[in-house]
């Protein structure tokens, strides 16, 4: 089950991503918005503890 963090995470990576793949492919200048994409859609693809304390400290106060 996904968090909404990560799939908020997951949806923006996939659009930057896209969106740097468009502009990459039309102009070649945009490489870093591709690769900043596809590093926040990888990120989002590990599996995170929910038993770390250190992911929940802003919200349980």
């Amino acid at each position: 089950m996904m968090i909404r963090a990560q799939l908020f995470g997951l949806v923006t990576g996939l659009l930057i991503g896209l969106v740097g793949w468009v502009t990459w492919s039309r102009d070649l200048a945009e490489p870093a918005l591709m690769l900043c994409g596809i590093a926040i859609f990888l990120l989002n693809l590990r599996p995170q503890q929910s038993r770390q304390p250190s992911v929940n400290t802003a919200t349980h106060r």
